[in-house]
């Protein structure tokens, strides 16, 4: 009698015991784990007339190392091309793969015929902004308050790589200018493109940069089928104690 007892609940342990570990192996999911995650800002960069202006960047933050920051400048006067007011780049980041970034410029009053072909430019605002978690691809976009080009209203949100002027050979003016390379996106807000491919430089206002981002790993957490097996651990131990009690009984 006390050898088939003591081999019923052997066997009633060793068969729960496998039924909680598997319960347990297959109940646990992926969940964040540290991952890699990048961005970058600055709000001004001017190259003209082969560096005889050259500024710039001008409140430059990158990320990593998180969580990030913002770096701002009072403003900028640039001569006979104009002025800017205050100057902001941020960047965030952190340990999951997530980033973000705005490179702003406020007051912006430039050009005004300096270059032949192209009417002043002013803003009460002009920024771009992105942001990134490491799935899918970044997002971007750009805001610009109370823009005008010469007599041009530029929209507040303009759609992507929009056009408003276009001289073949002289002068392009490109608004919430989206360039996507190798999983980095960058958002350029307002980019000023002088001579035949640029030969004679560019301006760019509001400029932010976010990727690549690395997806993040697996590992355990605590699920509902987790704890089911933890609870069926908990059953198993419980009866294994019944029936020792129970045998020890019947012994008696």
């Amino acid at each position: 009698m006390r050898r088939l007892t003591t081999r019923a609940w052997r066997v009633t342990v060793g068969a729960g015991a496998l039924a909680a570990a598997l319960i347990l192996l297959t109940g646990v999911p992926a969940a964040a784990a540290p991952g890699d995650a990048n961005s970058s800002a600055y709000a001004l960069q001017v190259n003209v007339l082969g560096g005889t202006v050259n500024v710039g960047p001008l409140a430059t933050h990158a990320c990593p190392p998180p969580p990030g920051g913002t770096t701002t400048v009072a403003g900028a006067n640039l001569g006979a091309l104009g002025s800017t007011g205050v100057l902001n780049g941020s960047a965030t980041c952190d340990t999951n793969g997530v980033s973000s970034a705005t490179g702003s410029a406020a007051d912006v009053a430039l050009l005004g015929g300096v270059v032949p072909g192209l009417p002043a430019l002013t803003a009460t605002l002009i920024s771009a902004t992105c942001s990134a978690n490491g799935s899918p691809p970044p997002l971007g976009s750009s805001t610009l308050i109370g823009a005008t080009l010469g007599t041009i209203a530029i929209a507040v949100h303009p759609e992507p790589n929009t056009t408003i002027l276009n001289i073949p050979g002289v002068v392009q003016v490109i608004v919430n200018e989206q360039i996507r390379t190798g999983g980095v996106l960058n958002v350029n807000a307002l980019h000023v493109i002088l001579g035949p491919d640029g030969g004679l430089g560019d301006i760019i206002i509001g400029h932010a940069s976010c990727g690549p981002n690395t997806p993040v790993a697996g590992v355990p957490i605590l699920t509902p089928i987790f704890l089911a097996g933890l609870g069926g651990i908990a059953v198993v131990a419980f009866g294994v104690y019944m029936m020792r009690r129970r045998t020890s009984a019947s012994l008696a």
